[in-house]
């Protein structure tokens, strides 16, 4: 029973760092190839369709009043576009395309997952982390003191200690520095 339970646990494991960005690349080219046979086979409306105006300083271009087919994609606010068709008209180069719904749906679907399980790593490490503390500051504009430094090692332990333990950190190198030479202006 433990070892089918290590192994059950093993392979939730393996799912979490390599097979969920395995299955979601798997289903994102799966989302291009059903899109891009709709458009090869124009099975959408054209209601759908968005067109962006790029502006190009390009010298020596040919105005092209029909547009010829291209293949591409962009991320505009998290919303993944197919490139249907462009063109290059007067100054700006247009592109319409169609929105990718199943991809934008995929990418965003990992995005929360990477961050929940950024998040529970996270958490985990915090509770984790909170039986050593350590709080280090410089006091040197307000005492002679050029470094002090205290070291909380733990939360109950904090109580329990006074004052008189806390440590003040010197060296030779801070006992020999002085005040800045005054310019010469």
């Amino acid at each position: 029973m433990k070892k089918v339970a290590s192994i059950l646990l093993l392979a939730i494991l393996l799912f979490n760092w390599v097979g969920y960005k395995l299955f979601s690349a798997y289903m994102e080219s799966k989302s291009d190839v059903m899109i891009e046979a709709r458009i090869e086979q124009n099975q959408f409306d054209e209601s759908e369709l968005i067109t962006i105006k790029i502006p190009t300083n390009i010298p020596y271009y040919i105005n092209s009043k029909e547009y010829e087919r291209v293949d591409g994609e962009v991320n505009i606010n998290g919303v993944v576009y197919k490139y249907v068709k462009r063109r290059v008209f007067n100054d700006s180069v247009e592109l319409v395309c169609l929105p990718n719904a199943a991809k934008t749906n995929i990418q965003n679907a990992s995005d929360e997952y990477y961050k929940l399980s950024a998040e529970a790593l996270n958490n985990s490490t915090k509770k984790s982390s909170n039986h050593n503390i350590t709080v280090k500051f410089s006091i040197s504009d307000f005492s002679n003191d050029h470094s002090f430094a205290w070291h909380l090692i733990s939360s109950e332990k904090l109580s329990s200690q006074s004052a008189s333990s806390f440590s003040v950190i010197s060296s030779p190198y801070l006992d020999q520095l002085e005040k800045p030479p005054q310019t010469l202006a």
